[in-house]
């Protein structure tokens, strides 16, 4: 069962607002309708450059698990496959599944799993009874398919 969902995503104060609407987009809901808060944070960057911080949390099981499944039937045959066969990197024993989407990519219309940090984060949470690694990766493998 999909307990929760996190998505974080950092943008140069240049592109804030379309960084802000990619990310509404990838959770794929209204996010006023559903009463999701996005929380934005301005932090000092490298060479104390200006970017801003964007985390959502859904923690209704209902609305995570829709938000889930929804992101998941985005995701190419590829992508699907790469999850497959990487699941023992990405999924922790605390029973988080964490993706990247890159975010240049995303920007351009083209939601793409990468390994590197310029990237839209998503940390999908997983509660199994009894908590067990491997009913964790079946929940996982159950959403793929």
């Amino acid at each position: 069962m999909i307990n929760n969902i996190v998505f974080s995503v950092f943008s140069e104060s240049a592109e804030e607002i379309k960084v802000e609407s990619k990310l509404k987009e990838l959770i794929g809901f209204d996010i006023l309708k559903e009463k999701i808060k996005i929380e934005k944070k301005t932090v000092k960057g490298l060479n104390e450059s200006e970017q801003v911080t964007f985390n959502v949390l859904i923690s209704r099981k209902g609305l995570a698990k829709k938000v889930a499944n929804k992101l998941i039937s985005r995701l190419s045959g590829e992508d699907k496959k790469v999850i497959i066969k990487t699941l023992d990197s990405r999924f922790s024993d605390d029973q988080h599944l964490f993706l990247r989407f890159d975010k240049n990519l995303f920007l351009e219309n083209n939601l793409k799993l990468c390994d590197h940090g310029c990237c839209f984060h998503v940390k999908i949470s997983i509660v199994t009874f009894p908590r067990n690694l491997e009913k964790g990766k079946e929940e996982i493998l159950e959403i793929l398919n």
